[in-house]
Order: C-alpha cells, then structure tokens, then sequence
C-alpha cells in the first residue's frame, strides 16, 4: 500500500516538473504569443542548426536557458532582451525586434538587429523617392532616439540632405514641433517612438502634412494608408534573418577564447506608399516609384 502511493506520488512529481531542455548551440528567449515575434523567430529558425525556444513568461526561463547551455543566446523583443542582459553577461547576446536598443546601455557582449529601419535604408529611399526633398525634419526624444539620430545626421550630407531637428520630451510638445518643422523642412520624417506618437499626435501630423503639401514619412503601412506620402516598415522576418547572420557569425569563432561579437546590423524594411497623397501634396516621384516600393495605396 505504502509502496503504490510512494509510486503515485513519484509519478505526480515527475508530471510537474519539466524535463531539462536538450544542449544547443542557440537558444531562443522569446514570447510566442506576440505575431511579429514569431516571424522573426521562423527567420532565425531558416538556416536550421542546434536551437532551442524558452518561453519568456515562464518564471523558469532563465534555468531553461541555462540548461540548454547555450553558445549564443539569441533575445526576441524588449523583455527578452532586458532578461538577457541581466542573466546572461558571461555569454553573446544577439537581440531582434528591439526598438532603439542603444537607449538599453549595450554591452560588450551584446549586438543584434534593431525594429526600426536603420538611418542610411531611409535616406537613400527618400533620395531615390522623393528626389526634390533636400532638408528633412524629424522630432524625436533624445532619451529614446538620440543615437538613432546621430546616425541619420551623419549619412545625410553624403545624398545631398540635411537633417532638421525638434527635440521634444513628451507627446505634449509634437504638436508644436512639427508645425516648426513643416515650416522650414521639405519633408517630416517620423520615428517609431511610443513616448511622441498616439492617435491624436499622429492624426494631427498627416492633417498637417497634407494642408502645407509637405510629405510625411511614416514607420508603419498602416500610416501610408492613413496619410502619409510614404513608410519604411519593419519585416519582421528579415529581422530574424539578419540576427541569424549575426548568430552564425560568433558560432565560427573558436570555442576555446571568449566570442568578439559583430556590430549592430539593421535589417532591410519595407515601403509603402500612397499615390492619393502624392497628388494632394503635389510630390514630384520618378516615374517607376511604384515598383521601387513593396505596398501601394491609392
């Protein structure tokens, strides 16, 4: 009797307690409920290899990362990318789908694949697009994008642009920002920034742009589609694509000496653009523009 519930007891143990994660050389800490995450994982999944996913939510996700002992731990998103760093300074650390990741205080040990479309992939398609703009605006929180913006005022000048910029600290001060802006740039060039856009800061902006025919350009197809002349969009799939790159990249290294991980890489976007807008606000585009974009709206 003793011996059968000494058995049934055992074997409820054993129901609860998770088995050990198998050894791999990348292990994924991620959440598998958020859509965007789960393209970018299927990008870093695509050239196959020794992986294993931890779920992020779960309040053993540090263990099972750990478990799995793993060469390179690869973090999806914010949370997983903050758990990361926290957990895991003895080893590489590759994030994706991170937006303005510098605002984190990247270690040695860290590099990844930002959300945003880097700075150089937006000029040269404004330049290409919209080759009569010379002075683009752009407001934005020097806490969150300074560095993004750094970035972008460095490659302006060698396509012939100038970067004009309103630092604001809060969504209250948008409204006033742009309508400087508009008045002395060619174009309003938005980023992704959370703390500076909600539905009435964004509304009022593509209003604005379409009333002095001043293009604005958005960060997601959802903007082109409301207003603005043109978007840079993430893919969510080519993010993971080009972590991978960086992963395979510190997997060649010898094992035996600490990794050099590689810089920080931005991933191709996407591009839409709204030929409505274009006739309000008058844009001069070459010819072709709408097969040099991936969506367009009319």
């Amino acid at each position: 009797m003793v011996r059968n519930r000494v058995a049934a007891l055992g074997g409820l143990i054993a129901s609860l307690v998770s088995p050990p994660l198998a050894a791999a050389d990348i292990a994924i800490l991620t959440d598998p409920s958020v859509a965007p995450y789960v393209q970018t994982v299927a990008g870093i999944r695509g050239r196959g290899g020794s992986i294993v996913q931890v779920d992020i939510r779960s309040s053993g996700a540090v263990s099972e990362v750990r478990g799995s002992n793993p060469v390179v731990v690869v973090a999806v998103g914010q949370q997983a990318l903050v758990t990361a760093r926290r957990s895991f300074a003895d080893l590489p650390i590759v994030f994706a789908n991170v937006l303005a990741p510098q605002q984190y205080g990247l270690g040695a040990n860290v590099t990844g694949v930002p959300l945003e479309v880097g700075a150089e992939a937006q000029l040269r398609g404004i330049h290409e697009l919209l080759p009569s703009v010379r002075r683009v605006g752009i407001v934005y929180n020097p806490s969150i994008f300074a560095a993004f913006v750094a970035d972008t005022r460095g490659r302006a000048g060698a396509l012939g642009l100038e970067i004009v910029e309103a630092r604001v600290g809060s969504a209250r001060e948008v409204q006033a920002a742009v309508q400087r802006l508009l008045g002395s740039a060619d174009a309003l060039l938005l980023l992704p920034d959370p703390s500076l856009w909600s539905r009435d800061t964004l509304s009022f902006t593509l209003l604005q742009g379409l009333e002095r025919r001043k293009p604005v350009i958005g960060f997601l197809d959802a903007l082109t589609q409301s207003g603005a002349l043109l978007s840079f969009a993430p893919d969510y799939g080519a993010i993971g694509a080009r972590a991978r790159e960086l992963v395979d990249r510190i997997l060649t290294q010898p094992r035996d000496r600490p990794a050099q991980v590689p810089p920080l890489a931005y991933a191709r976007g996407r591009a839409s653009l709204n030929m409505s807008t274009a006739t309000r606000v008058r844009a001069r585009m070459p010819a072709d523009a709408e097969r040099r974009v991936q969506r367009v709206f009319r």
